[in-house]
């Protein structure tokens, strides 16, 4: 069985090597990075950014992943629902649901429609005036 790991940095380190030496299964960590650590102790390795889908799509289609996943970072889950869902993989919700629980805009506007309490904020653009943060307290978040 192989799995496709999102990410090859230090927080896919030991999900790399349970899934190689403990459970045998063969790993192709994808990560822009030439040098991530994962790659050194996986068994294929991929220069395939975590946030290029397409990229990801054509090493997990190369490799023929049995499985797509990733741990301690958020943004990828959404290349990973998308990956798995293209390969006609199970993974625990769909790109669309990912997309709700990794773009902030998204997810605040679901939260806010849900009566989900959330800290106030405000969607801004490069160009943007002091006056649509002037409802907000410092420090800011960007």
């Amino acid at each position: 069985m192989r799995i496709m790991m999102l990410g090859a940095g230090h927080c896919q380190l030991n999900a790399i090597e349970r899934l190689e030496n403990e459970m045998g299964l063969e790993v192709v960590a994808a990560d822009y990075y030439e040098n991530a650590p994962g790659k050194a102790i996986s068994t294929f390795q991929s220069g395939a950014s975590t946030f290029d889908v397409e990229a990801c799509i054509e090493t997990a289609v190369r490799h023929g992943v049995d499985g797509v996943m990733t741990t301690g970072t958020d943004q990828p889950v959404y290349t990973a629902a998308a990956v798995s869902e293209y390969m006609g993989l199970r993974y625990f919700f769909d790109s669309e649901k990912a997309l709700d629980v990794t773009n902030k805009k998204r997810m605040k506007t679901i939260m806010k429609e849900g009566g989900v309490p959330t800290l106030p904020y405000a969607f801004i653009g490069g160009d943007f005036k002091k006056s649509e943060i002037s409802h907000l307290k410092a420090p800011y978040v960007i």
